[in-house]
């Protein structure tokens, strides 16, 4: 670490974590990553409306630092006020509640981030803090006692692991028999039971607007509604939605949440503003499509979701030669209402350009369909198709490209029987899209990871960069650009990207998480790669790399003991791994990374 990026500086820092996380996602997955995103954005919100800073999210944890002790403690009380009118509807067994500590300590600022002994005492506290409570250090009590209204509980000297000396910590205590903060204009009223409102400083026009969470115009597209009930048109539907999301996923004025977020309200009751909220979405595009002979009809609605209210709808009653025309209608009427500024060459961008007949764009739509369904078997059929597609307009990237991206699957979810194979397949069709003028930058998304794979780092980086500033909210291609910046030594701009690729994905895959834990671990964030790689295995306990990161990260930070126990579950996993292999399918650039890595895995007892 260079001496010259180093900061050291006083700050409050607030941690807060997610209790009994894993068993709420195993009971309950989907539900509980729907709660976990709307309290993280709710938690964002809050802390930016104090004046505080988030740092960085860990998972289901969520890092933050003020400059005030008060604005600190206050905020954590309208956190826990607000996190628990979110969940005030559901049973009690369901509820995803927060642990908060705080402390108030000299932290080391780098490179964006904070860490140092301040902030290791402040996630100790958090674990002391009961669900829905507050835990604070001694400094904190000393700051706010004579400040905030509302009774501490002294709880003794704490001895904290990883900390030398024992520290005093103190509970915050709820006001009981409070139910709506009505009486108590400050807002400290820290509530756990279910009550009527959010308590706290924002008014409730303020936390509508709150919504709001990144300057560009954020959107969703729900599964649209097939009215016609048979699976040949119900796939025709799908691929209808899913080329919209293709043509606004190029817009640089649109924050797009991508498609698998949205698959989760499939067969759902949720309505449009149910699901906007949840996500923390402001806009939300749904629709029905029926089909009868020749003759469709499409009903589109358009959603401000914070708003409560349909700001623009449409019924399209059309012959089925006119639908990709009705396409290009919806998406320039989104464009329109979302305002959205272009910039100079994106309105060229035309998916279905060098698709001339209504059989290819057909064809298009029903790979996809099959491409989204996440299975090595949709993969298969869908490249099928694809080829099917291919033939009939040889000239057409799309084609191409998306064969390519399907070989490119099934090397990235462990398909493959011949992985280099795959690759060289993959690069031949990507490099052709290419040729063809890749309109929908999918041939630079495969070829960037290709070329990754064989170790042409520079080409690589060229490609994923272009692909990101063609796809502008795609998080595929933002989080392969990630990648590829990590193993080109760029962690810093890598961890940038990918906690972009994750903002827009919302439910979002392991490698993803994978992707930035390596990151912070290769930039010496150790810390926040635990937390993140111990995220990527909630997501899946099996996940072989998330466990050799974590084993790696325990290694690294002379947790021996807790090394060789993870050593033993990747042993457990892949009774063949050995370092050699691995280290095979670790592209780094800088090969003093790499051993490193060795290393750490030596240690941690992992055969060669």
């Amino acid at each position: 670490m260079a001496e010259e990026n180093v900061t050291h500086q006083l700050a409050a820092i607030l941690y807060a974590d997610v209790s009994e996380y894993s068993r709420l996602t195993e009971a309950d997955e989907v539900g509980t990553h729907r709660q976990l995103s709307a309290s993280l954005d709710l938690i964002a919100d809050r802390i930016r409306n104090s004046g505080g800073e988030v740092v960085h999210y860990a998972g289901d944890a969520v890092l933050a630092r003020f400059q005030s002790v008060v604005a600190a403690t206050n905020c954590a009380i309208g956190i826990q006020n607000a996190v628990g009118t979110l969940c005030a509807e559901l049973a009690e067994d369901k509820r995803l509640l927060f642990r908060i500590g705080i402390n108030l300590g000299e932290v080391i600022v780098d490179r964006n981030d904070i860490y140092g002994d301040g902030v290791n005492v402040a996630a100790r506290l958090e674990s002391l803090a009961s669900p829905g409570g507050i835990c604070i250090s001694e400094s904190v009590f000393h700051q706010v006692q004579d400040k905030i209204d509302i009774q501490f509980d002294g709880i003794g000297e704490q001895k904290l692991k990883n900390i030398e000396r024992p520290v005093q910590a103190y509970r915050l205590v709820p006001k009981l028999g409070v139910s709506n903060g009505d009486d108590d204009p400050s807002g400290n009223v820290l509530r756990i039971s279910r009550f009527s409102r959010i308590a706290g400083p924002e008014t409730e026009e303020e936390m509508s607007e709150s919504f709001v969470r990144a300057e560009a115009p954020s959107i969703m597209i729900l599964p649209f509604r097939n009215l016609g009930g048979n699976a040949e048109q119900g796939a025709f539907v799908d691929g209808f939605r899913l080329s919209i999301q293709s043509s606004l996923v190029k817009l640089s004025g649109l924050f797009l949440i991508n498609a698998p977020a949205s698959e989760h309200y499939r067969n759902s009751d949720v309505s449009a503003i149910e699901a906007g909220n949840e996500l923390g979405v402001r806009y939300v595009l749904d629709g029905a499509v029926q089909m009868a002979g020749d003759r469709v009809r499409i009903t589109i609605n358009l959603t401000d979701a914070p708003a409560a209210q349909i700001i623009w709808a449409e019924t399209y009653d059309r012959v089925i030669d006119d639908i990709f025309e009705v396409q290009d209608e919806i998406t320039t009427e989104v464009v329109v209402a979302l305002d959205i500024k272009l910039l100079a060459g994106e309105g060229s961008l035309i998916w279905w350009s060098n698709l001339p007949n209504r059989t290819s764009r057909e064809l298009v739509l029903r790979g996809m369909s099959h491409l989204y369904m996440g299975s090595e078997n949709g993969n298969a059929i869908a490249r099928s198709i694809f080829q099917e597609l291919n033939q009939l307009v040889p000239d057409a990237p799309q084609g191409c490209a998306l064969i390519g991206f399907t070989h490119w699957l099934d090397v990235l979810r462990g398909w493959s029987s011949d992985p280099e194979e795959s690759i060289r397949l993959a690069v031949v069709q990507a490099e052709k899209a290419i040729e063809l003028g890749d309109i929908d930058g999918f041939g630079h998304v495969v070829l960037a990871s290709a070329r990754l794979f064989e170790r042409r780092h520079e080409e690589a980086l060229a490609l994923s960069k272009k692909a990101v500033s063609v796809r502008i909210s795609c998080p595929l291609a933002r989080g392969v650009h990630s990648n590829v910046l990590h193993f080109n030594g760029q962690h810093v701009e890598a961890i940038k990207n990918v906690r972009s690729a994750v903002k827009h994905a919302r439910i979002y895959p392991p490698w993803m998480a994978n992707v930035l834990s390596a990151a912070y671990r290769d930039s010496g964030q150790i810390a926040s790669s635990i937390s993140v790689a111990n995220e990527c295995l909630r997501i899946s306990p099996e996940d072989l790399d998330g466990h050799v990161l974590l084993c790696t990260d325990y290694s690294l930070s002379d947790s021996v003991d807790d090394a060789r126990e993870v050593a033993q579950k990747i042993l457990r996993i892949d009774p063949f791994f050995s370092i050699s292999t691995y280290v095979e399918s670790q592209p780094y650039k800088d090969s003093e990374t790499l051993d490193g890595i060795v290393a750490a895995l030596r240690d941690a007892g992992l055969p060669d």
